[in-house]
């Protein structure tokens, strides 16, 4: 009788969704959906209606200018997440900011070895040696974002248009963003790759 609610159950590997939504409410209220009741034991949380999907409501060209619009004021969000990101980190988020990335490659790395010593072909041979011979070259990058002056902070790490919500094509200054199950700490400027890629996808 009160509207439209959504019940989410999140998977385990996603629950910290459950625990950071309430961070995120406090830091950022205008931007993010309001929890209104969390179990942190089941994984689930209550929120409510946020309207539509960015698509449902731009399309075409003018979906550009509406996420560049969008990511302006998620730009403001991380900026008000930066000095929480160690709490994000205990409760639960994934911690690759560029200082540890040295690491998770050689991680990744050693994953994908295995892989191809059991199942791999030439061509996925040739495809590892050349992740290998990258080596110096991702990790003075990752040097290189870890000297930045702009500090970690939350990345959605999955902020395609259809996980931003808006009331009406006149709205989107008043976006929200929502789904942060794929989220990690990390450089926000990784931010941008999965908005590039989306625009890609859907122009």
């Amino acid at each position: 009788s009160r509207g439209r609610y959504w019940l989410k159950a999140t998977a385990p590997e996603t629950a910290f969704e459950v625990a950071i939504s309430p961070l995120l409410h406090r830091a950022a209220p205008e931007s993010v959906l309001e929890p209104l009741a969390t179990d942190a034991e089941r994984g689930w949380i209550l929120l409510p209606d946020g309207g539509r999907h960015l698509t449902d409501v731009v399309t075409g060209s003018a979906l550009v200018p509406a996420m560049a619009t969008a990511m302006a004021r998620y730009g403001e969000l991380q900026r008000r997440l930066a000095p929480e990101a160690d709490v994000l980190i205990t409760l639960g988020v994934a911690d690759i900011r560029p200082a540890g990335m040295r690491h998770r490659f050689e991680e990744a790395l050693a994953l994908a070895r295995e892989h191809v010593d059991r199942h791999g072909t030439d061509d996925d041979r040739r495809t590892l040696a050349r992740i290998e011979a990258a080596r110096e070259t991702f990790a003075a990058t990752c040097d290189r974002l870890a000297a930045s002056p702009v500090p970690p902070s939350l990345d959605h790490n999955d902020l395609h248009p259809r996980n931003v919500l808006v009331r009406d094509a006149g709205g989107i200054d008043g976006a929200r963003f929502f789904d942060w199950g794929d989220s990690v700490v990390a450089h926000p400027f990784a931010s941008m790759l999965v908005p590039l890629r989306s625009m890609q996808v859907e122009l």
